[in-house]
């Protein structure tokens, strides 16, 4: 899920990934996937907060431009 943040993929990009049919544990993992980003932002907003991933990405980006920062 972190690498899927940090890509900027959706989480629609799983559905259709692998069939229902001959993935039941897959197709609980994308309904529970599609749970978690229709609910996830608006409550992370709420409580004024951010996913793990891309605040590590941020401070990572942070970092980068310091250490690239003229003296």
């Amino acid at each position: 899920m972190d690498d899927m943040v940090t890509r900027g993929v959706g989480w629609e990009a799983l559905d259709g990934l692998v069939p229902d049919q001959l993935d039941s544990i897959g197709s609980t993992r994308s309904n529970s996937c599609k749970s978690r980003d229709r609910h996830g932002p608006a409550h992370l907003a709420e409580i004024q907060r951010i996913e793990p991933a891309d605040r590590r990405d941020r401070f990572d980006r942070r970092g980068s431009r310091a250490l690239t920062a003229p003296s």
